[in-house]
């Protein structure tokens, strides 16, 4: 296992029991979104520069991004039908409540 990869669980289970315990401040949890959303943009941001620079992914961006088009396609698709079943077996209306 890599030193990162235990780095980022152990900050993981650090979070986790902050949470859990109840021992982070209000103000913090208050703006826990917009913190989780400046992060995001920033991973974002930087994947997109670690993409752009590297000629091999430049070059099969057609190819990958018809494979992530039917990736996803089917993801959404499996997703919304076995919903869709699991509410009708259970008797359940859009909102989750029992028919």
């Amino acid at each position: 296992m890599g030193l990162r990869f235990l780095l980022y669980l152990g900050m993981l289970g650090i979070g986790i029991i902050i949470g859990f315990k109840g021992m982070s401040h209000k103000k913090i949890l208050d703006r826990m979104d917009k913190l989780q959303l400046g992060a995001l943009v920033i991973l974002l941001f930087v994947m997109g520069i670690r993409i752009g620079a590297d000629d091999k992914v430049i070059k099969q961006v057609g190819n990958l991004g018809l494979k992530a088009f039917i990736i996803t396609f089917f993801a959404v698709a499996f997703s919304v039908l076995f919903v869709g079943l699991l509410r009708r077996f259970r008797k359940m209306n859009k909102r989750g409540e029992r028919i």
